[in-house]
């Protein structure tokens, strides 16, 4: 199956956001909460965003798991960001329902 998660009521082109799709987490932040959350990222391709930086990670990759220190980097940044209103969408892949939850 596939879980995808995205914020609730977040401009792209304002706004912090977090997605997470196909097992990759997609950050798109500002400038200073680039520079607190200490991850690598690029300049946002999006003339909208100027000023906005694009974190991509690899949720799905067999190097990341607890103890690994990309792994640890990743948790205490994201822990360094405020709450955001997610939802998420949970796609079983066998044809049947999917599960779509919102938080909180």
């Amino acid at each position: 199956g596939r879980v995808f998660v995205m914020c609730l009521g977040q401009r792209l082109d304002v706004h912090n956001t977090v997605c997470v799709a196909a097992g990759v987490l997609h950050l798109c932040v500002d400038e200073a909460t680039y520079s607190l959350l200490g991850l690598v990222g690029t300049a946002s391709p999006f003339t909208s965003q100027p000023g906005f930086r694009t974190i991509t990670i690899d949720l799905q990759s067999p190097s990341f798991k607890p103890g690994n220190p990309q792994y640890e980097r990743v948790k205490e940044g994201l822990s360094k960001l405020h709450p955001c209103r997610v939802v998420a969408c949970h796609d079983p892949g066998d044809g049947s329902a999917s599960t779509i939850v919102r938080f909180p």
